[in-house]
């Protein structure tokens, strides 16, 4: 709903310090007033949303256009009520003027303060530009100070390295009450499919207490896996409570190029010697074995490159040797190394290399014979 008004704020230009030491001066002169000096919201808790109200007025005997609203930050969104009665709602905020005030009349503007990701003491200010003048014409201060609603211990679902075995992996969160009192956790968004969560309400516990459970029920994708799990609260004042979670992934089998380490690289070699290179595979779960079933050589410069497959332990350890013949006759040259396998989850495993041909040794070898 307010992604129009978010936009607003991003594209806006930023406020400059002369502008900003104008505000004062330019009230005067544009007729708009606010009915408070400061918005005020007081103590807040960590996640709840509050609102206040201001009312701001054409103290001038010319009408003018109140044409834009800009924070510092994102975390208010008005909601402003013409004196007709009518409302202009955040989403038509970046559609052109706001609102027309004649002669001494007035509007109230709702704000709605968000303290979701804010602790401490915050201080914010929002502007109001009149007549579509480059200059604010009247600057008030916001300030609140955000309490945590909950402890959450530990601060974030940290599965650290893993490699899946097959068994389902969990980790837990406990929440307690820090100053939302009483609450209960009634649903949550979706994770991932291959995860999963569950939450508990501690019995007997000195405050308010529950245990999240997010569980890695099946193999994911290798690589760094992230999560929010927005959880839905029952409470007198929070709404909503956001869990992040990570994993790192490992892959079962491991590629290792010596040189290279993830790609084969020869680096600069003599082309009247050729070069070699090696790759350890590894199968890091044995019980899933690893059998290769075929190696494929895929490069415009095939025919100088071959390779050998030493089988260390049948299923869990090879051994692959490269070979790049002598005389070839690029400056450059690349390829890959195909591995075809019977294994479920890596049927196709493919191995890039490189190399560039030291073509001015290469000559003065020759010449030397």
């Amino acid at each position: 709903m307010f992604a129009p008004l978010l936009l607003l704020l991003l594209l806006a230009e930023p406020l400059s310090s002369a502008a900003a030491q104008e505000v004062d001066e330019t009230r005067s002169s544009t007729g708009l007033t606010a009915d408070q000096d400061l918005i005020d919201f007081g103590r807040v808790l960590s996640g709840e949303v509050v609102t206040r109200t201001i009312v701001l007025s054409n103290s001038d005997e010319r009408a003018l256009t109140l044409s834009r609203i800009m924070f510092t930050c994102g975390c208010a969104i008005p909601l402003i009520t013409l004196p007709d009665g009518s409302t202009v709602e955040p989403e038509k905020l970046g559609d052109g003027p706001l609102c027309s005030l004649g002669p001494y009349q007035s509007c109230k503007v709702e704000l709605e303060f968000r303290s979701l990701h804010l602790s401490g003491r915050v201080a914010r200010r929002i502007f109001f530009y009149v007549n579509d003048e480059p200059n604010p014409a009247l600057g008030l201060p916001i300030k609140a100070e955000i309490r945590p609603a909950f402890v959450v211990e530990p601060r974030r679902f940290d599965f650290g390295r893993v490699l899946w075995s097959g068994e389902k992996i969990e980790q837990r969160i406990v929440v307690r009450s820090a100053g939302a009192g009483a609450f209960a956790i009634t649903g949550g968004s979706r994770l991932p499919p291959f995860f999963s969560w569950t939450a508990d309400r501690v019995e007997d516990a000195p405050v308010p207490t529950w245990t999240v459970t997010v569980s890695l029920d099946r193999k994911p994708p290798s690589g760094t896996q992230t999560f929010y799990l927005h959880l839905d609260i029952a409470s007198e004042r929070i709404r909503t409570l956001s869990l992040f979670g990570a994993a790192e992934i490992e892959e079962e089998i491991s590629f290792e190029a010596v040189p290279g380490g993830d790609i084969i690289n020869f680096g600069v070699i003599s082309g009247a010697e050729g070069a070699h290179a090696a790759v350890d595979i590894v199968n890091l779960v044995p019980s899933v074995p690893y059998e290769i079933t075929g190696v494929r050589i895929e490069s415009p410069q095939k025919e100088f490159v071959s390779y050998k497959l030493h089988t260390l332990e049948a299923g869990s350890r090879f051994k692959l040797f490269v070979d790049v013949a002598p005389g070839i006759e690029v400056r450059f040259f690349r390829g890959t190394v195909v591995l075809l396998s019977s294994h479920p989850d890596l049927p196709r495993k493919e191995i890039p290399f490189k190399g560039w041909i030291n073509q001015q040794n290469s000559s003065s070898r020759e010449d030397d014979r």
